[in-house]
């Protein structure tokens, strides 16, 4: 009851003092205070999983996992013939007729002399005539020769015949001396050593060397006579009987002349050098190449013309590359032989496994006959001009030396969701799988440059040589980075998380084998790290 009436109390004490207040509506007061939240981005795994990058693997115990995997390849970078090609030097300037030839003209008869142009008289008919042991002197007999009209004679021989139709017997001993008719100069005499019957076929002398000397076409000759004694009844028949002589030019080499030349010959056999050339080669198929020949004739006569490429052989045929032309007199002919489908091989041995050190090759060249007379000297020359264009193979076998082959880069700019995680994460356990594919059967050097970047950062992996053998050794060579090899930054350059990859290279083929046009050089690579993530940084916000 005593509770009751305190509590009464205080409800009249409250009335009385609110009626004695004016009420107001309330103000809330103001404050500034500071808030630091972290917020970390949320991602779901099933969105992770299902990203091309993320697959689904198992740890060495076979506990289930995911991991990141990321692949690539470069384009194919194919040999072209234009790696494949040298451009050898071969100039050969021709040659001059060292041997001008009239080659061996006649015989050729002398004007006819009988007894009356021998004895100075004629003898009587019908009659005992006595010929006394006496020396005569016959002159005014010429010997023509209606080939040539003079000649500077470097060798060759004139070789006499007597022809004796006459009675008269003729002792040992006789001379004829031979005069240049056109000069006077004595070109030589020659002596009969054994003594000529009367009726004889036919004696010769010894050949009297006409070398050094000048001749024309018309020559005197000069008797001296030695007769033998004899007493004889003469018939007309007897007084119609003659003697003459006939010569022959044999093998007349000249330096110069006019003349109705028969054919001339000019042939050499030469090689020039290859050794300074980028490639050594042992043997090798032709894609595209050909040959310049300029062919300048400087005779008065048409020359024809044959060339042999000795170390060229058709890859079908097995031929040499040879081909023949048409010079007309004072002109020049070009001519281009095409090398397409022909092998390059050693000379003489084809099989010799040696490097090809010269290009061998063999000109010919056959004047016509000059059917008139024309002017020939050994100073004329035929040249055979021979000019290489650059030799593109479609397949070597040698030593190729230092063919450099840029691999295009790759690059890799779609790394899906964990592109978008914001900061660095740490995958000790990445690798990264790099593979060099070689299809020839030469020795490659590649260098591979590799770099990532985001918007804020590029990193570069050092770079990375790498040897990989020919085809036949398998053609293959695989380099694994991870942090435990001296290339430690691809660790660093995943940490970034990178929105790009760029893989390039450069590929050095030097070594000896074989290569073929078409023949590959790629890489491929794989990255590859389990998917274990550990933030390192956290990004805070700040709240007005």
């Amino acid at each position: 009851m005593k509770i009751k009436v305190i509590l009464f109390i205080l409800l009249i004490s409250v009335l009385a003092f609110l009626s004695s207040c004016t009420l107001e509506e309330p103000v809330l007061p103001s404050w500034i205070s500071q808030w630091s939240i972290p917020f970390n981005d949320s991602y779901s795994m099933e969105d992770i999983a299902k990203e091309e990058n993320i697959i689904a693997d198992t740890t060495d115990a076979g506990v289930p996992i995911l991991a990141i995997s990321m692949k690539d390849s470069t384009e194919k970078k194919t040999i072209t013939i234009h790696d494949l090609s040298i451009k050898p030097e071969l100039d050969y300037t021709g040659k001059n007729i060292d041997d001008l030839s009239l080659g061996t003209i006649g015989p050729e008869s002398s004007s006819p002399f009988g007894p009356s142009e021998i004895l100075g008289m004629t003898p009587p008919v019908g009659v005992p005539f006595t010929v006394r042991d006496t020396v005569v002197t016959v002159n005014l007999v010429y010997i023509l020769y209606a080939n040539f009209n003079h000649a500077d004679i470097k060798s060759g021989t004139l070789e006499l015949v007597y022809k004796n139709n006459t009675f008269l017997d003729i002792r040992s001993g006789m001379e004829i001396t031979i005069y240049n008719d056109s000069t006077g100069q004595d070109l030589g005499t020659a002596v009969f050593p054994n003594p000529i019957a009367a009726l004889d076929s036919g004696v010769s002398v010894p050949s009297l060397d006409l070398s050094g000397t000048k001749i024309h076409k018309r020559f005197l000759l000069e008797i001296r006579m030695p007769l033998a004694a004899k007493t004889v009844t003469l018939s007309n028949e007897d007084l119609a009987g003659m003697a003459w002589v006939d010569g022959t030019l044999i093998e007349l080499k000249v330096s110069s002349g006019e003349a109705n030349f028969p054919p001339q010959h000019v042939s050499v056999q030469d090689s020039t050098s290859i050794t300074g050339e980028e490639h050594q080669i042992r043997s090798a198929e032709i894609a595209r190449g050909k040959i310049e020949l300029n062919l300048e004739n400087n005779l008065e006569v048409t020359a024809r013309g044959w060339v042999r490429m000795l170390n060229f052989v058709h890859r079908t045929t097995g031929q040499v590359l040879s081909d023949y032309v048409v010079i007309p007199a004072k002109s020049t002919t070009p001519k281009t032989i095409s090398l397409q489908n022909y092998r390059i091989t050693d000379y003489p041995d084809r099989n010799s496994g040696e490097f090809i050190d010269y290009i061998n090759f063999e000109v010919n060249v056959v004047t016509d006959s000059s059917q008139e007379f024309v002017h020939l000297s050994d100073n004329d020359s035929v040249k055979v001009e021979i000019i290489p264009d650059s030799l593109f193979f479609s397949q070597i076998d040698g030593r190729v030396d230092s063919i450099e082959v840029v691999l295009d880069p790759v690059e890799k700019d779609d790394l899906g969701e964990l592109s978008k995680i914001d900061g660095t994460i740490s995958m000790d356990s990445l690798r990264m799988a790099v593979n060099l594919y070689n299809e020839s059967n030469l020795p490659i050097e590649v260098t591979l440059f590799i770099s990532g970047s985001d918007a804020d950062e590029s990193i570069e992996v050092n770079p990375v040589k790498i040897d990989v053998p020919r085809a036949d050794d398998g053609g293959m060579a695989t380099v694994v980075l991870s942090v435990r090899d001296p290339h430690p930054n691809i660790v660093d350059l995943m940490a970034i998380l990178p929105t790009s990859i760029r893989l390039e290279g450069k590929a050095y083929i030097n070594g000896e084998g074989s290569a073929e046009v078409g023949q590959s050089i790629y890489a491929d690579y794989q990255i590859y790290s389990p998917l274990f993530l550990w933030i390192k940084e956290t990004a805070f916000l700040e709240s007005e």
